[in-house]
C-alpha cells in the first residue's frame, strides 16, 4: 500500500513540477504561441505542451490518493465495528 502512496505522490509531484516549468518557460518565450504546432518549431515541445500534461496529471494522481484515503477510512470504521461487536458479545 505504500508503494502505490509514493507512486501517486511522485505522478503528482511530476505533474506540479511539469506546470511549473511550463509556466515559467512559457514565461522567458514571452508568453507567445509562436512553434504551437510541432512541425513549426522542429518537433521541439513548447512549453504549453508541458503545461497541458502536468495540469493533466495532477487532478488524476490527487483522485487516486482521495480514493485510497477513503477506502483506508472505510477498512478502519469497518474493522472498529467488527472488534466492538466481537467485544461486546464477550461481556456477560
Amino acid at each position: 500500500m505504500a508503494l502505490r502512496y509514493l507512486v501517486r505522490l511522485l505522478l503528482l509531484s511530476v505533474g506540479v513540477a511539469l506546470v511549473t516549468y511550463g509556466v515559467i518557460a512559457w514565461h522567458f518565450e514571452g508568453l507567445s504561441l509562436r512553434g504551437f504546432w510541432l512541425y513549426d518549431n522542429g518537433w521541439r515541445p513548447h512549453p504549453v505542451h508541458l503545461l497541458v500534461v502536468g495540469l493533466t496529471l495532477m487532478p488524476l494522481a490527487l483522485w487516486d490518493i482521495f480514493v485510497m484515503e477513503a477506502r483506508r477510512g472505510l477498512r478502519i470504521a469497518e474493522s472498529a465495528a467488527v472488534d466492538g461487536a466481537s467485544a461486546a458479545s464477550d461481556q456477560p
